[in-house]
């Protein structure tokens, strides 16, 4: 039993992070998954297979749990017994023609001036009538640490780009 705790030791002091919790990052559905939101689990699979082959710089890995049936109210429960380090939610949102036009950022006011559901965002403009949004966020934390929204074609890479930045160190 010494000689392991011995091993175990100078395995940590020769390689740090050897002992250190991984990164676990969980995606779950953000709303109620009715409506525009039925998509929603569609969403999570797809984020989650575009974070799954993905690394961070200097090569290191993480987890990647994609969780459906779990309720806005659950999440962090969930993410608790699933030992998730970061959570990664995803919705959808209904475009109008009365829809602000956030222009890439969060909280913004101005009224879409395009015709039918077209956004501009970003000097984009989304055509259709959904626009997909993802937050990122540590498990341990209620403030966002990244947040994206895009159209469905362009959504997923987009986010996973994002989202592996913010899981650099």
């Amino acid at each position: 039993m010494t000689r392991f705790i011995f091993a175990a030791g100078i395995l940590a002091l020769l390689v740090p992070g050897a002992f250190a919790q991984g990164v676990t990052v969980c995606i779950f559905p953000a709303k109620e998954l009715r409506g525009v939101n039925a998509d929603s689990v569609l969403d999570v699979k797809a984020l989650a297979k575009e974070l799954v082959d993905r690394t961070l710089p200097g090569g290191a890995t993480f987890d990647v749990v994609p969780v459906a049936g779990v309720g806005p109210k659950d999440i962090d429960a969930e993410a608790e017994r699933r030992h998730c380090t970061d959570i990664v939610t995803t919705w959808r949102m209904e475009l109008r023609p009365d829809t602000p036009n956030f222009a890439g950022t969060l909280r913004g006011s101005q009224q879409s001036e395009s015709q039918g559901s077209a956004l501009m965002l970003k000097d984009t403009k989304i055509p259709g009538d959904v626009l997909v949004q993802f937050s990122m966020r540590k498990a341990d934390s209620k403030k966002a640490l990244a947040h994206g929204e895009s159209d469905n074609n362009s959504a997923y890479a987009s986010f996973a780009n994002a989202i592996v930045k913010k899981l650099s160190p």
